[in-house]
């Protein structure tokens, strides 16, 4: 048996080299966020990539659960699924306005694509800092062989085999995740300046005027 101490050791370590490695994999998006910091604002684009998200769920927790006998479990799926997909879809938004993002196609790269996989790179590192040492101690435990679901059995070639494929894919996600994070703040192919310039100057200026008492120039 796995002590609950060593279990929540492992958990929180996971948790914690997860955060970090989403925080390095996102690093140029966040620094284009932290230079930036503009107001948070919504386009008609946006709910475009919101349609495919909630399409994608749907999809996803129909394929999932396509017995009718099962259709209580299908919408609980469903249901997270679709908080995911809106979590998802408010926090690029508010992600692409704060870094400068205003092109529509890449707020729908970064919804699309980047933060499901930054998403998908946090789970696979807390699985595999989590079940990697407990699985190990298991199979020392029980002779190298864990029964999984009664049906068939893990062996420790297996398990290692496993373990290193999550490593590689975790790897690979990060240099994926931060390269494409980088993209999204590189300089345009219309040549007009970073992305990750104000996209709202004229919002910038109003603010420095009211701050020193003068009037906007909107105004």
């Amino acid at each position: 048996m796995i002590d609950m101490m060593v279990f929540c050791v492992l958990a929180f370590t996971g948790v914690i080299m997860a955060a970090m490695l989403g925080h390095y994999s996102l690093g140029p998006l966040g620094d284009a966020m932290r230079r930036l910091n503009a107001p948070t604002r919504f386009a008609m684009g946006d709910m475009l990539w919101l349609a495919v998200l909630i399409q994608l769920a749907i999809g996803a927790s129909t394929a999932l659960y396509q017995d009718a006998f099962r259709a209580g479990s299908r919408w609980f799926v469903m249901t997270m699924l679709l908080a995911g997909a809106l979590g998802i879809w408010v926090g690029g938004v508010s992600t692409m306005s704060r870094a400068g993002i205003t092109q529509t196609w890449r707020r729908g790269v970064c919804t699309l694509v980047l933060l499901p996989l930054a998403i998908a790179l946090m789970m696979i590192a807390i699985f595999a800092i989590v079940a990697g040492p407990i699985v190990l101690l298991l199979l020392a435990q029980n002779g190298g062989r864990v029964a999984v679901r009664g049906t068939w059995h893990l062996t420790s070639a297996a398990w290692i085999a496993m373990f290193v494929a999550a490593i590689i894919v975790i790897a690979v996600l990060v240099v994926v995740v931060r390269r494409l994070s980088g993209w999204l703040i590189a300089v345009p192919a219309n040549g007009r300046g970073r992305v990750g310039e104000d996209p709202y100057p004229d919002d910038a200026d109003a603010h420095a005027n009211e701050d020193q008492g003068g009037i906007s120039p909107t105004g």
